[in-house]
This record gives C-alpha cells, sequence and structure tokens, in this order.
C-alpha cells in the first residue's frame, strides 16, 4: 500500500522551487483554517492552510506549510497530524517554509473528564421485563458540558438486557445487567435491575382498622381510625396470581389536613374527616379510602364498645362558639359504637361530627 503520509518539509521546499523557480510569485499571506475545539485523544489533521502572493492571489503551487504548537503537553504536532493529552487552550504556529510568513490559530482542547449517566435520584435503574429503557449520558470537561460529544454503549449479558440503539434497551428476562458508557477516556457504569412486573396491587388495612361495610360504596377498600394515630398500609403486588416482590411504590393523599402518607405507606391521621391515599408502582394504580374520627381522650375501644347514651342534647364547642345539638346515639344494627362513630363521621353534619364525643362511647 502507498505511503499517504507527505514527503518531509526539506523535500517539500525543493519540490516547490523546482515548480516556481526562484523569479516567481512569493508568499506575502498565509490563511488558517477555524479549528473546531477537539474532545478527543485520537489524531486528527492539521487546518488547511492557504498561501497567498502580495496580489492576493493564491500561489500554485502552494510552498509547504509548517506548523508548531506553543503547548506540545497539551497539543502535538507529529508526522501532518495533531493529537491532544489534555484540556486547554492552545495556539497553534503555522509558518510558510522559506520564508517568514507565518499565521497563528488558537486550538481548544475540551477532553472529556467526566460522563453522568442515570435514573434520577436512584442508585440503580429498574426495568420490567418487555419495557424500554432511553438512557442518556452527559459528558463533561471540567464543568462545561460537551452535549454533541459522541457516547458509546455496552450492555452485557445481553439475556438480561438488549441494545437495540445506543442509549435504548429493552429488558428480556429478570436479573441483573450493568451499561457501561464511553466518552473519550472517560467511562462511566450504570447497574440495571430487570424484573417481572406485577399486574395487580391491592392496599390493605392493618389489622383492626377495616372500615365498616356501611360506609364503604361499592365494596372499596377503606380503612378507619381516630385522629392521632398512624396506620401502616400495606401494598401487596402479585402476577397471574403469585406474589411478587414489592415494587417501588409512589404515595399520595387526596386530603393532606386529614391523612399524611409517606413513601412507606404510614398514614398519620390529623384530622376528621375523610380522604383517599392513592399508589402508583409504574402503571399500575390503587387506592383506598381513609375515615378519621375525633380522638377519644382517655377512653379505649374496650371501654366504648356497646355502652350507649339515649338521644339527648349535649353541648358542642365550634371555635369560639358554645352551642347545643340534639342527636340520637342509637347506631344501625350490627354496628358497634366505634363503627357508629365513624358512620356518623363520614355522613353526618360537621355539628354531627363534632358531637360523637359527647353522646357515644361513655
Amino acid at each position: 500500500m502507498p505511503d499517504r503520509r507527505p514527503p518531509p518539509a526539506p523535500c517539500r521546499v525543493l519540490l516547490w522551487l523546482a515548480a516556481t523557480g526562484a523569479c516567481g510569485p512569493r508568499p506575502a499571506t498565509l490563511l488558517l483554517d477555524p479549528v473546531a475545539p477537539i474532545h478527543g485523544v485520537e489524531p486528527r489533521p492539521l487546518p488547511g492552510a492557504r498561501v497567498l502572493d502580495a496580489a492576493g492571489r493564491a500561489l500554485d503551487p502552494q510552498p509547504p506549510v509548517a506548523f508548531t504548537s506553543a503547548e506540545p503537553a497539551t497539543l502535538e504536532v507529529r508526522d501532518g497530524m495533531m493529537r491532544a493529552w489534555r484540556s486547554g487552550r492552545v495556539v497553534l504556529q503555522a509558518r510558510v517554509t522559506g520564508s517568514s510568513v507565518t499565521a497563528n490559530t488558537e486550538v481548544d482542547v475540551r477532553l472529556v473528564d467526566r460522563l453522568e449517566l442515570g435514573c434520577g435520584p436512584a442508585r440503580e435503574c429498574v426495568l420490567g421485563v418487555g419495557e424500554t429503557l432511553a438512557l442518556e449520558a452527559r459528558a463533561f470537561s471540567g464543568r462545561v458540558p460537551l452535549p454533541e460529544h459522541p457516547v458509546e454503549w455496552t450492555a452485557p449479558p445481553d439475556d438480561v438486557l438488549q441494545m437495540h440503539a445506543p442509549g435504548r434497551f429493552t429488558g428480556r428476562q429478570p436479573g441483573r445487567a450493568v451499561v457501561v458508557a464511553r466518552a473519550g477516556p472517560a467511562v462511566t457504569q450504570l447497574p440495571v435491575r430487570v424484573v417481572e412486573r406485577p399486574d395487580r396491587v391491592e392496599i390493605r388495612c392493618p389489622d383492626g382498622h377495616d372500615a365498616p361495610t356501611e360506609i364503604r360504596p361499592d365494596n372499596r377498600t377503606a380503612c378507619a381510625g381516630r385522629r392521632g394515630e398512624t396506620l401502616a398500609l400495606g401494598a401487596v403486588f402479585s402476577r397471574a396470581g403469585a406474589p411478587l416482590p414489592a415494587e417501588a411504590a409512589t404515595w399520595s393523599s387526596s386530603d393532606t389536613a386529614v391523612a399524611v402518607v409517606d413513601g412507606a405507606g404510614r398514614v398519620e391521621l390529623r384530622g376528621v374527616g375523610f380522604a383517599v391515599v392513592n399508589l402508583r408502582a409504574g402503571a399500575l394504580e390503587q387506592s383506598v379510602d381513609i375515615h378519621v374520627a375525633a380522638a377519644r381522650p382517655g377512653a379505649s375501644a374496650a371501654r366504648c364498645r356497646g355502652q350507649w347514651r339515649h338521644s339527648g342534647t349535649v353541648q358542642v364547642v365550634t371555635g369560639d362558639r358554645t352551642r347545643s345539638v340534639s342527636i340520637r346515639c342509637d347506631a344501625p344494627a350490627g354496628l358497634s359504637c366505634v363503627q357508629n362513630m365513624l358512620h356518623r363521621n363520614t355522613f353526618g353534619t360537621p355539628d354531627v361530627q363534632a358531637a360523637n364525643e359527647a353522646c357515644c362511647c361513655r
């Protein structure tokens, strides 16, 4: 294969002199093409150069141009190529061989020293079988982002995670894989866990806190408690009836003045009333009704069970006013005292809700 490298500088000078003659047009101006920022360590060609005579005409044939770097430790010039070794701004000096005509151009070397890749705050990505994961790697040189820098991707093993396009992966079967991204000398890894996604999620109330059937529309899941209590809701995931490990889930409450839920499904009952707690896990969503009755100072469920006051007039304090409210304390058949109060607190007027403690469960 023929050697395509340019001949040594002395040979190029002799060739040019032989072609132009000693009395031909002389170099007067040297123009250099701009150099795009360098982001990689691969050797690349030197910038294009044009030599003009005093009249502004390009010399043909063009005399050879020699290049040198002001900082070879940052940008090296060798064998007609330039290669970057570290980040920085370097002056590339050019000179028309055999003359005093020179030109300089500044080269911006920004080598990648950091590559960011992730799934938000999570340290690993969780992907369902058959789902697609789209990743974006961000390359930096110091604090300067390099958005157009090419990134190479790999993701062994293919039986767990298959790459079908740069940065695009599909989960094939449950297991773990590591996505590797490379940009120049920078390399970063991201663990990916492929799981079997559930097709059903069920929320369960803690023992003793299932709301009575009478206050559950359409037999929805409903939990009941008193202001000041904390209920630990349980989420059960399954696929085709088989239980699966717990999924990462997001919990929310429709009314934080009544019930506040944390990321683990613990519900703090803050106010009398009704709220809906919602759970979202991937494409699944489920909700549970929360009924909150007033606190019962000094009373216990055992002390209240089955003890009633008959209808009468009770005093209710609302804000800075005290007024009398008539209320019947008898409950629908089959309801305990506590269930009756929950029933009234859900469907009764604010006065009825406030009067419950004075009326029932004494």
